[in-house]
């Protein structure tokens, strides 16, 4: 992956007379954001899990005491 930028060369009188341009590879930048971009859905997957999974618990520890209440 290329990163461009193009700008025109002018001259004194503010006339076009080429063009400049840059060119940077932002391979391994665009390689860090997938990576970045993959451990972030991780995380929030294992989010909803833990969250699930503490949901379900509490239920279970409500169930119980008002099962012993009754």
């Amino acid at each position: 992956h290329l990163m461009c930028s193009y700008l025109p060369l002018r001259n004194v009188n503010g006339s076009v007379v080429g063009v400049v341009w840059a060119s940077v590879d932002i391979t391994e930048r665009r390689i860090a954001e997938e990576q970045l971009l993959a451990s972030q859905e991780q995380i929030q997957d294992q989010m909803s899990y833990i969250t699930e999974a503490n949901l379900e618990l509490q239920n279970k520890q409500l169930e119980l005491e008002i099962a012993n209440k009754q």
